[in-house]
C-alpha cells in the first residue's frame, strides 16, 4: 500500500493513463489510500485524476467478478483486528500477499502462487518464510517469490518451478 502514490504519480505523469485504474482490497482501502496519496501528494490530491479508480473492497470469503476474473478473498495472518488483510484467489491464480500462513484452500487447484517471502527459515505471524511454504511446492506448478528479505534472497536456491522476482518484474503464464 505504501507505493500507492508513486503508482499514481507514474500514472498520471509517465505513462499517462486514461483507463479505470482497478483495485481490490479489505474494507477501508479506498480512504486509505485517498489519505496516502492527499499526505504525500496534497495539492494532486485535491484534482481529479484523468483516469477512474475503482475500488473493491472485500472481506474473507467475499466473491467478485472483475476485469473478467473471478476473485475470492481470504483472510492472511498479517494484521491485528480490527484491521484484516487479504490472500486472493484469481482464477487459477493464488496470490499470498503478507501472510504469516497460507490460508487453508488458497492453493487448491491453483496453476501458480504467487508468494510473498520475506523469511529464510520459518514463518513469522506475519510474513511467510521459506521453509514453511517449501511444503506448498509440491501441490502448485509454478511458484513466484517477491517481497523477500535480505536472508530469503541470499539463502533460496529456487528449485525448478520456482521463480525469484524483483519488484516490477514481468512473466509470461
Amino acid at each position: 500500500m505504501g507505493g500507492w502514490p508513486f503508482l499514481l504519480v507514474d500514472a498520471v505523469y509517465r505513462s499517462q493513463r486514461r483507463k479505470p485504474l482497478l483495485v481490490t482490497g479489505p474494507k477501508g482501502t479506498g480512504e486509505r489510500l485517498q489519505a496516502l496519496w492527499a499526505a504525500c501528494y496534497a495539492a494532486a490530491a485535491e484534482r481529479p485524476l484523468p483516469f477512474a479508480v475503482e475500488v473493491h473492497e472485500l472481506m474473507p470469503g467475499d466473491r467478485l467478478e472483475v476485469a473478467g476474473r473471478s476473485l475470492l478473498a481470504f483472510r492472511a495472518a498479517h494484521m491485528s483486528p480490527p484491521q484484516i488483510a487479504l490472500s486472493l484467489r484469481i482464477d487459477d491464480l493464488a496470490f499470498t500477499g503478507d501472510t504469516g500462513e497460507i490460508p487453508d484452500g488458497l492453493c487448491a487447484g491453483a496453476r501458480v502462487l504467487c508468494a510473498e517471502c520475506t523469511n529464510l527459515g520459518e514463518s513469522s505471524d506475519q510474513h511467510i518464510g521459506w521453509e514453511t511454504l517449501g511444503a506448498k511446492l509440491p501441490r502448485v506448478p509454478m511458484v513466484i517469490l517477491g517481497h523477500l528479505g535480505s536472508d530469503a534472497r541470499a539463502g533460496i536456491a529456487p528449485p525448478a518451478g520456482v521463480r525469484v522476482c524483483d519488484d516490477l518484474d514481468s512473466v509470461e503464464l
